[in-house]
């Protein structure tokens, strides 16, 4: 049985659709277009104040498939946007059981680093998925919410806190320092990573800026976000906590 796939889409970008469906049918994948809500045609929204309309919109397109997630019953669910490449291996996640899903940690992130050089602090391999990648916990920040995994009671949780807005998603599920959810829900990395972002000079990008009058006014307090960064340094030098580049490819174990 496949757990449900999610595609957010925006109305006015057909030539994502038909690239992303593409990429899932080749590899056996059904899944469900989520339209996604256009910052262009956003007004009103008191959180545009805080982030701006393409972040606004972005965030509550992926509280649509977190929904449309909720309706169909399933434990897990994969949501995409719709500018992404997808390994094959994909399949692998979301048509085995999920048994492989370690304990306590709602979202496993999917995708790689956008800059190619960037390195992202992780923790210890904590399991690992059907195809063989490492999970690895999140220690402060992975941005980008191009592709990942989330769990019914994660979703639920997201869903609650849809009407206020109060990060761009991708700070609110992938970036512990600005995110006290995000601490809470403990995100996972594949190692490597099943699913890329295309590059910006080839499908562009629609979200913008999130500052709003050069401020980014949706941070919390220097030493709120101070905190989860003196206990990476304590991981660190623990030995339990490194800097990883997160690439995009098959794993090494993959048959």
């Amino acid at each position: 049985m496949q757990l449900p796939v999610f595609v957010i889409n925006l109305e006015r970008r057909p030539d994502r659709l038909a690239t992303i469906t593409g990429a899932l049918d080749r590899i056996g994948l059904a899944f469900t277009r989520i339209p996604a809500i256009d910052g262009q045609a956003l007004d009103g929204d008191p959180a545009i104040l805080r982030m701006g309309a393409g972040h606004v919109a972005c965030a509550r397109s992926h509280y649509k498939a977190m929904a449309a997630f909720l309706d169909t019953g399933a434990a897990a669910a994969l949501i995409l946007e719709e500018d992404v490449e997808v390994s094959p291996t994909v399949s692998a996640l979301i048509f085995s059981s999920l048994d492989w899903w370690p304990k306590g940690h709602g979202l496993v992130k999917l995708d790689s680093t956008i800059q190619e050089h960037k390195r992202i602090w992780l923790g210890r391999p904590v399991g690992c998925t059907p195809d063989g990648r490492e999970l690895k916990p999140i220690l402060r920040s992975h941005l980008g919410a191009y592709g990942y995994m989330v769990d019914r009671r994660t979703a639920a949780e997201v869903s609650a806190l849809a009407p206020e807005t109060p990060l761009p998603i991708d700070h609110l599920l992938f970036n512990l320092t600005n995110s006290a959810f995000a601490r809470r829900i403990k995100p996972l990395q594949a190692v490597p990573a099943a699913i890329r972002h295309l590059p910006y000079e080839q499908v562009g990008s629609d979200t913008g800026s999130s500052r709003v009058d050069g401020e980014k006014r949706w941070k919390g307090n220097r030493i709120a976000r101070l905190l989860p960064t003196l206990g990476v340094v304590a991981w660190a030098l623990a030995g339990r906590a490194r800097r990883r580049l997160v690439s995009f490819g098959a794993p090494l174990n993959w048959r």
